[in-house]
Parts: C-alpha cells; structure tokens; sequence
C-alpha cells in the first residue's frame, strides 16, 4: 500500500520524509505524483492506522514591546550626548589658558603654546579618559629636542598632564553636575504634579500558557 510504504518505517528502521505530512498535505502530494485518491480516503485511512504527521504549535510570545523601555534608552543616550557637550564646553573656557600657562613655564616658546592650546579640547577629554598623555605627540620631537632635558622630563611625565587639566576638569565636571541637578528637580516637580502612584494601571504579567498542538502541517 502506498501510505503504508510512505509512514511505515523500512527494513533498517527509516523513515520517508513524507512521513512527517498530515492527511491533508500527503492527499495533496499523491496527487503530485498522479495517485488519483480522495481526501477524505486518505484522512480515513491515516486516522485508522494511527499515522500522524508531525503537529505544530502556535509561536510562544515571550516578550512584549515596551514604549516606556525605549524612551529610556533614547533618554540615556542624549544624556551622554549632553554630559559630554557640557563637559567640552567647560574645558573650553578654562582650558586654553592654563594649558598656554603650563607650556610656556616649562620653556615652550608662546607661539607653539598658542597654537596648541587654540586647538578643540575634545582630545584632552578623551585623552584624560584613556589615561594618556598628548604632551608629546601635540609638541613633536622637535620642540621637545629644543627643550632642557628637565623640562622635556617634566612635560612627558606621568603628572604634568594630571596636574594640568585637574583645575579645566573641574570646571567641566560642575556644569555637568549642575545641568543633573537642574534636570533631578525638574523631574520630581514633574512627578509632584502628575500625582498617582503610577501602580493603577499595572498589569501584572503572567507566564504565557502553552497552547495545544493544531492540526497537523497544511
């Protein structure tokens, strides 16, 4: 018998592929191969010898979108974005001066102390923290061959450029810590004024259940 030779395993215990169909998928595939058979014939006889196709189940859905999750990722980072902006703008204004007043103490000439301290005080941020110093790789090896050998010391050493950038640092640090405080306030007035918990309209979410098998593959 056909459906016998398609979901009966053979002699070594293998299986057709076609053993893994429903009724209504093998009625559709021996009518493929131009077996002439009924539907219904084929549902018959699969249901009397116990021949099943394999069953699929509905997709489990174990996540659900959260709106509230993505504002907050959108949130922290423009709050990296204004951290750091605020960051830079406070080492602009503090940071050129006493950058030109270090280099110039330690035998640099005024105008390669100008042109080094006019540049963007992005690379000092980031090269504060990484921990490394741009002392050398802003004067060159020229300039720092020109110096004595005390101040060439000095300029490349581990606490010149710590000591340097602690005081424009700072300032960066306080308009960032104000523009957080001003931002904290803001927020709790905010929540002052919206009044409620929040906890009304909570939902409480519940392990999704597992939905019985459907019909076999279509």
């Amino acid at each position: 018998m056909v459906l016998a030779g398609l979901y009966e395993p053979d002699s070594d215990g293998r299986r057709q592929p076609e053993s893994l169909y429903g009724a209504t998928k093998m009625w559709a595939h021996l009518r493929r191969q131009g077996i002439p058979v009924a539907r219904c014939t084929v549902g018959r006889l699969t249901g009397h010898n116990g021949w099943q196709g394999v069953r699929r189940q509905k997709r489990i859905r174990t996540t659900n979108w959260d709106p509230g999750a993505s504002f907050q990722n959108s949130a922290q980072v423009f709050s990296i974005g204004i951290f750091f902006s605020l960051m830079i703008a406070g080492l602009s204004r503090t940071l050129p001066g006493t950058l030109r007043q270090g280099l110039v103490s330690h035998g640099v000439s005024l105008a390669v102390a100008d042109k080094i301290a006019s540049l963007p005080p992005v690379s000092v941020l980031f090269s504060a923290l990484l921990g490394f110093n741009p002392v050398q790789k802003l004067l060159g090896t020229k300039v720092l061959a020109s110096l004595p050998s005390v101040d060439r010391t000095a300029l490349i050493g581990k606490s010149f450029f710590p000591k340097l950038i602690s005081l424009p640092f700072q300032s960066g640090l306080r308009e960032a810590f104000i523009f957080a405080v001003v931002a904290c306030i803001i927020a709790a007035a905010v929540s002052l004024f919206r009044g409620g918990s929040g906890n009304e309209d909570v939902t409480p979410v519940t392990a999704p259940e597992i939905a019985a098998p459907e019909a076999a593959i279509e």
